[in-house]
């Protein structure tokens, strides 16, 4: 049995995001045969988008989603390119107060690629087994005290 699908994101935009199935598929599941859980693993950033990936053979097809669930596949429409589709990052900003700002090639803002860069390393050494509410972490706007929201994700202050 092969491992889960594993793929990279090409890009999104408000409306699409934009999948590429990368192999090598003796050892992992196609996109196509793994939708299901590829679904489930990219509906924290999904939204209300519609999801699209370059399959193994380099085919354009939709992946539908209803109710936060893989619902069947729909072929794209023929010649539409990736470009329009979406937009494609062009710039990132890391700030020194842990955040990030992503635009695409017209300036304008891509939210749904702006992560924290400071809360991917917290993730980071949490999935390591380190608390990291225990660490004191010295940013260029000084000393960052991180805790868990009401929700149960991470922030931090200063």
């Amino acid at each position: 049995m092969g491992q889960p699908a594993r793929f990279r994101i090409e890009g999104s935009n408000p409306d699409v995001m934009l999948l590429r199935d990368l192999g090598p598929w003796n050892r992992y599941y196609t996109i196509t045969n793994d939708a299901e859980r590829v679904v489930e693993r990219v509906l924290p950033m999904l939204g209300q988008r519609r999801l699209f990936y370059y399959d193994s053979e380099g085919e354009l097809t939709e992946l539908l989603v209803k109710d936060g669930r893989f619902a069947g596949f729909k072929p794209a429409p023929q010649g539409v390119p990736k470009k329009a589709l979406l937009a494609v990052p062009q710039i990132v900003w890391f700030f020194p107060n842990g955040n990030t700002a992503v635009c695409d090639s017209n300036g304008k803002q891509m939210p749904e690629l702006q992560e924290s860069w400071f809360l991917l390393y917290v993730k980071f050494l949490e999935e390591k087994g380190i608390d990291p509410e225990g660490i004191e972490f010295q940013l260029p706007h000084g000393k960052a005290t991180v805790f868990k929201t009401s929700e149960g994700n991470y922030n931090w202050r200063f």
